[in-house]
């Protein structure tokens, strides 16, 4: 089936503040079966769960009375430390409306991951986290599934992560955390699934941090299906002050 893109415009109220309504653009990709990707800027905000209450009203309108079920999403936002440019946050959200159509999966139970699967995780992450700051599309091409490659390597995506690693300096500590390992999760295509956090150190104490969530898709083939991140450079690190810098880490995915 083709997929029809829909632009509606939905008036929603930015919480209860003096700013009154907001007009947001949004893109809806109609993907079949209630399934549809939703592209939005939602001003005045960069806090995830707020973005998505914001834009609760066109999921609703776009599922016209069906249940909606959010899936997968990528996000970023943007907001000065000067508090001169308008914060905001750029989402693309999966929507389903109505109940999923069943997922069959492999009854039979999977083994526990064992350190060699553990080790071609770490080994994925090693080749993203240098394609990523290397700006190397064609290997990060090979790493992201279907769903986020549209979004994560564009130019524009590629370009920001480029120009944060020249001004911070040559990489050092990368710190991968606790492997996250999940079968079936709900909501989702059936297989085994695994989300790293990860945090590197840069030459002038810049910082990225993030996670990442791999799909296995055979015992030595692994996609990544959905990617967060955030970056810090050295100058507003250290302008955050003592009181607030665990929060503010906290926030950007940070783990120390």
């Amino acid at each position: 089936m083709p997929r029809r893109l829909l632009a509606l415009a939905a008036l929603l109220p930015l919480m209860a503040t003096a700013q009154g309504a907001v007009s947001f653009q949004i893109n809806a990709e109609d993907h079949g079966d209630g399934r549809y990707r939703i592209r939005a800027t939602v001003p005045g905000t960069t806090d995830l769960r707020e973005a998505q209450a914001l834009l609760a009203p066109a999921f609703a309108q776009i599922c016209q009375g069906a249940t909606v079920t959010l899936g997968r999403y990528t996000f970023e936002g943007q907001e000065a430390v000067t508090g001169t440019t308008p914060k905001q946050l750029q989402l693309t959200q999966d929507v389903q409306c109505g109940d999923a159509r069943p997922l069959v999966a492999d009854s039979a139970a999977r083994p526990a991951p064992t350190p060699a699967d553990e080790e071609r995780v770490r080994a994925n992450m090693a080749t993203f986290l240098k394609a990523r700051d290397a700006g190397d599309r064609t290997s990060l091409a090979a790493l992201y599934s279907s769903e986020i490659k549209r979004d994560l390597l564009m130019p524009d995506a590629i370009a920001s992560q480029t120009a944060f690693v020249r001004a911070a300096g040559a990489p050092g500590a990368v710190r991968l955390f606790d492997l996250d390992w999940q079968d079936d999760p709900k909501g989702i295509p059936a297989g085994r699934y695994v989300a790293v956090d990860y945090v590197v150190d840069y030459a002038t104490g810049a910082k990225s941090c993030g996670y990442v969530g791999w799909r296995q898709i055979t015992p030595e083939l692994y996609e990544a299906v959905h990617v967060e991140q955030g970056n810090l450079d050295a100058a507003t690190l250290a302008g955050i002050p003592a009181s607030d810098r665990d929060a503010v880490l906290r926030k950007m995915g940070c783990r120390e």
